[in-house]
């Protein structure tokens, strides 16, 4: 009796490492996203920060305009970087799209392969239950015969 030897076993170990890998680089560019949200977060924090103690030194009474000048020269490099973030942001949110798309695909390649093995193992079943029954029945009717 033979033992049921799937042939394109390879195969199916190539496209499990492939959606493996898959997962790992979706993985990697979730993580990516979610520093770049991180930051878009710290930035628009320090925005909304600056802009109150603006309006603090707006106050009426003494206005300190240097300060006012470099307030404002900060907020205009905080808002670079944040059109900066979110441009990197939009970027990640593609490449987290893509590797998605890939690792659907993958996935569905690895269970095409699964289920053409797991066919393969039912028929090989179904073959070696009938050789047995065959085997009996031969047997039954040596035993009978004799």
């Amino acid at each position: 009796m033979f033992s049921f030897h799937f042939r394109l076993a390879r195969l199916l170990r190539l496209r499990e490492t492939a959606r493996d890998e898959s997962r790992q680089n979706l993985s990697a560019a979730q993580q990516a996203e979610d520093r770049i949200r991180a930051r878009i977060a710290a930035l628009n924090d320090t925005l909304t920060s600056l802009r109150a103690q603006t309006a603090n030194a707006s106050q009426p009474g003494t206005i300190e305009v240097q300060r006012l000048l470099e307030a404002d020269r900060y907020e205009i490099t905080v808002q670079s970087q944040l059109q900066v973030a979110l441009d990197q942001l939009q970027a990640a949110s593609a490449e987290v799209d893509r590797c998605q798309d890939v690792l659907v695909e993958a996935d569905r390649e690895v269970k095409k392969l699964e289920k053409l093995r797991q066919h393969q193992v039912s028929l090989y079943e179904r073959d070696e239950n009938r050789r047995a029954i065959k085997q009996f029945d031969e047997a039954a009717a040596r035993r009978h015969a004799g």
